[in-house]
C-alpha cells in the first residue's frame, strides 16, 4: 500500500513539471525531517483523525489556496470533514467557498488588526479567537444557521461539529444553552459535550445521520452589557483522514497574530498534528525592521510550541510581490497643460529581504519550510505568473487559478516529503 502511495506521488510530480511558471526543482519541503513525527501519524490515517491547521494572511482567508492543498491531501489521505468555516460573508469580507451562513438578529464583528473598534466601544474588551475574527451579537433572537452550496461542496457532509462560543453564554452556565435545530430528513441529535473555561466553550454536536446544514440559536443571554461571541465551527465528515483547518486575515502579520491571546488559548484545543504558517507578505510591502522581524517570529514559535507541544511545524514562504508607485504626468491639451496622476508597478525589493530573514530563522530552528518565493522563480517572477494569468493587477494576490496551482503545489510537496519519509523507513 506504501509503495503505491509512493507511485502514484511521483506520477503527481512528473505531471506537474509540465506546469508553465514553476520551477518544479524548487519545490519540495526544506527541513522535512521536521515532520517525521507527523508524518508517522500520516500513516494511520486509514483508521485516524489527522489535523492540519493552516494560518495566514489574504492569501488564506478568500480559501483557494489552503482549499486546493486541502482537497489535494484529502485525495490521498482521507477526508476527515471541511474543518474550521466561519461566517465571512456576514462581515462583508471575502472568505471561501462551498458554504453560506445565515443570521437572525444584529451582528457585529471585530478582527485581530481592531478593523472598525471604536475607543470606548464594547469590541474594544472582545478577544480574537482562532480564526483571526469574532462575531458577537447582544441581540434576544441571535442564531446562525451554516449550509454546504454549490459544486465546491458537492457530496460532502457532517457528522459532528465543534462550535467555538464565549461571552454570556459562557461567562454564565446555568444560562439555557444554544438550541440546535437539524434539517428536515436527520433523525435526532446526540447529546452535547461540553467543555469550559472562564473565557470561552466549546460544544461538540454529534447528528445520528449525516447532514449538510445546521441551525445554533442561543435562548437566554447575560447581561446587556455582555455579548454573546462566535468564534467559528469545526467539521468532521466521521471518517478518518485529514481534517483540514484553514484561517487567514486580510493584512494580517506575525505581530498581529501574537497580540491575540485568545487565538493560542484555543490552539491549545485545536490539536493539531501540524501547523502551516503562510505570512510574510505583508512585512515585506515596504521597508522592514529585520530584527523586529525576527522577533516577531521568534514569539510566535515560542508561543504555538507552549500552546501546542505536540505540533509539528511548516512555514511557507512569501511569493514574490510588486509594489504600485505613483508619478504625476504633464500633458499638453487644448486648453493647456494638464496634469495627472499615474501609477505602475515596479518589483518589491524587500519581499526577498523578508524571505531570507524567513529562510534563515527556519534554518537556524530546524523548522520545515516551503519556498514558494523560488518555487514561483524569485524575483520577478510575478509579472510573469500576471502575463499567464496567475497573478492579480494588484501587484500582491493571485487569481483562483493561481492559488490553486499554489495549494496543488504546497500538497505535492508535503507527499513528495512523506515518501522519502516512507523510503527511509524501509516502507
Amino acid at each position: 500500500m506504501q509503495w503505491l502511495l509512493w507511485l502514484g506521488i511521483c506520477w503527481a510530480g512528473k505531471a506537474q513539471a509540465q506546469t508553465p511558471s514553476v520551477d518544479q526543482h524548487q519545490n519540495y519541503i526544506h527541513n522535512d525531517t521536521a515532520l517525521y513525527d507527523f508524518f508517522g501519524k500520516l500513516q494511520k490515517t486509514d483508521s485516524n483523525v489527522v489535523r492540519i491547521l493552516h494560518i495566514g494572511d489574504s492569501h488564506l482567508q478568500a480559501g483557494f489556496f489552503p482549499g486546493e492543498a486541502r482537497k489535494a491531501l484529502q485525495q490521498t489521505f482521507g477526508n476527515a470533514g471541511r474543518g474550521f468555516v466561519f461566517p465571512y460573508h456576514l462581515m462583508k469580507t471575502n472568505g471561501p467557498d462551498g458554504y453560506r451562513w445565515h443570521n437572525t438578529g444584529y451582528w457585529r464583528d471585530v478582527n485581530l488588526l481592531g478593523t472598525g473598534v471604536r475607543a470606548g466601544s464594547i469590541a474594544e474588551d472582545i478577544p480574537v479567537g482562532l480564526g483571526g475574527y469574532t462575531l458577537y451579537s447582544q441581540s434576544s433572537a441571535a442564531a446562525l444557521e451554516f449550509t454546504f452550496t454549490g459544486a465546491a461542496a458537492a457530496g460532502e457532509t457532517i457528522r459532528s461539529a465543534v462550535l467555538l462560543t464565549g461571552g454570556a453564554a459562557a461567562d454564565t452556565l446555568d444560562i439555557p444553552y444554544r438550541h440546535v435545530t437539524l434539517p428536515r430528513g436527520v433523525a435526532a441529535l446526540q447529546p452535547i459535550q461540553t467543555d469550559s473555561l472562564a473565557d470561552f466553550r466549546y460544544d461538540s454536536v454529534s447528528f445520528s445521520t449525516p447532514s449538510r446544514s445546521f441551525e445554533i440559536s442561543w435562548k437566554g443571554k447575560g447581561a446587556a452589557k455582555t455579548p454573546l461571541e462566535f468564534y467559528g465551527a469545526v467539521l468532521y465528515s466521521g471518517e478518518p483522514g485529514i481534517l483540514y483547518n484553514a484561517t487567514g486575515v486580510n493584512s494580517a502579520r506575525f505581530k498581529e497574530y501574537n497580540e491575540s491571546w485568545l487565538f493560542f488559548r484555543q490552539l491549545s484545543y485545536a490539536k493539531a498534528d501540524l501547523i502551516i504558517i503562510s505570512l510574510g507578505t505583508n512585512e515585506g510591502m515596504g521597508r522592514v525592521d529585520l530584527t523586529e522581524l525576527k522577533e516577531d517570529i521568534d514569539r510566535l514559535v515560542t508561543r504555538i510550541h507552549t500552546a501546542a507541544p505536540g505540533s509539528a511545524l511548516l512555514f511557507t514562504l512569501p511569493g514574490d510581490v510588486m509594489l504600485r508607485r505613483y508619478r504625476t504626468v504633464t500633458r499638453k491639451t487644448s486648453k493647456g497643460p494638464r496634469r495627472y496622476r499615474s501609477s505602475v508597478l515596479v518589483h518589491d525589493p524587500y519581499i526577498a529581504a523578508v524571505r531570507d530573514a524567513m529562510t534563515a530563522y527556519c534554518r537556524e530552528h530546524g523548522l520545515a519550510y516551503w519556498d514558494m518565493y523560488r518555487v514561483m522563480g524569485g524575483a520577478g517572477s510575478f509579472s510573469r505568473w500576471r502575463s499567464r494569468g496567475l497573478a492579480a493587477s494588484d501587484g500582491v494576490h493571485y487569481t483562483v487559478k493561481g492559488y490553486e496551482m499554489q495549494g496543488g503545489l504546497m500538497a505535492a510537496a508535503i507527499k513528495k516529503a512523506y515518501g522519502h519519509f516512507l523510503l527511509r523507513q524501509g516502507k
